[in-house]
């Protein structure tokens, strides 16, 4: 759903109900030039609340927003009125209006928002290494299903998910070679990475992270280090979550849930 935290929003009134196809219709071609995402809603009057667009379904309110920050950056000014005079173009193709905000306080929000993202967005990783015997593939396989995590096959990743969906950590090859199918049951490493996605993971993952780690690392007999495979034990871990803690205390302040539908929208 569109927020006023980080979206850029700019409503449309119609005379008379109007089809949603026919909206993004006139719009579409004007804003596939637009860097940031966008998201559409019409108004249901029965629920008397916003709802995705439905193409099919006619409204006489509609709105459209324009994702102000995300990983490559803040929206600037000159971007978001462009945005808004592509709506506004659209909609007087229709026989609508839509009043365009004044640019410039959303995009000083946005600047500010990109520097507080800049501050927070941070990766945990860790290694579980062998000094001796590799790894099979067999094995960590094994493992990373007993422990609850899925092979994601686009990117060679295991990735552990909460009753929600929601990513908790990572797991990964130390070595160049990501994860296959194919190739786990002749595969042989050195080491496996655990990663946490800070901002986008929710309250209590870092705790199931940290126990992942030392339970992988009793199960094969291995080392937990860091990038310059120095051993990580449990002060280096209590300071990791007294950081994870504070991003987290830092985003909800600013009504920002980790883990949650806006903090994946932010940080992607």
């Amino acid at each position: 759903m569109l927020s006023e935290i980080l979206d850029f929003i700019v409503a449309i009134e119609t005379p008379e109900e109007i089809r949603g196809a026919a909206v993004l219709g006139a719009a579409a071609v004007a804003l596939d030039r637009c860097s940031k995402p966008i998201r559409w809603e019409g108004f249901d009057e029965t629920e008397a609340s916003w709802e995705p667009l439905d193409p099919q379904r006619a409204y006489s309110r509609l709105r459209s927003g324009m994702q102000v920050v995300d990983r490559r950056g803040a929206a600037d000014a000159e971007e978001l009125a462009a945005f808004g005079a592509a709506i506004e173009h659209a909609a007087a193709s229709i026989g609508a209006l839509a009043p365009v905000p004044d640019p410039g306080p959303t995009a000083a929000r946005a600047k500010e928002l990109d520097q507080f993202c800049g501050e927070v967005d941070f990766r945990v990783a860790v290694h579980i290494v062998s000094d001796a015997t590799p790894f099979s593939g067999s094995r960590l396989e094994g493992l990373a299903k007993a422990a609850g995590f899925e092979l994601d096959r686009v990117d060679g990743r295991f990735r552990r998910r909460d009753r929600h969906g929601r990513i908790m950590c990572a797991l990964l090859n130390f070595g160049p070679t990501p994860f296959s199918i194919d190739r786990l049951k002749s595969l042989s490493t050195h080491g496996v990475t655990l990663e946490l996605d800070v901002p986008r993971t929710p309250r209590g993952a870092f705790e199931q992270f940290r126990d992942t780690a030392r339970a992988l690392a009793e199960r094969l007999n291995a080392r937990i280090v860091d990038d310059n495979r120095q051993s990580l034990g449990p002060a280096a871990f209590d300071a990791i979550g007294a950081r994870v803690q504070a991003v987290h205390r830092g985003m909800e302040a600013r009504g920002i849930v980790p883990g949650g539908a806006l903090a994946l929208r932010l940080f992607s």
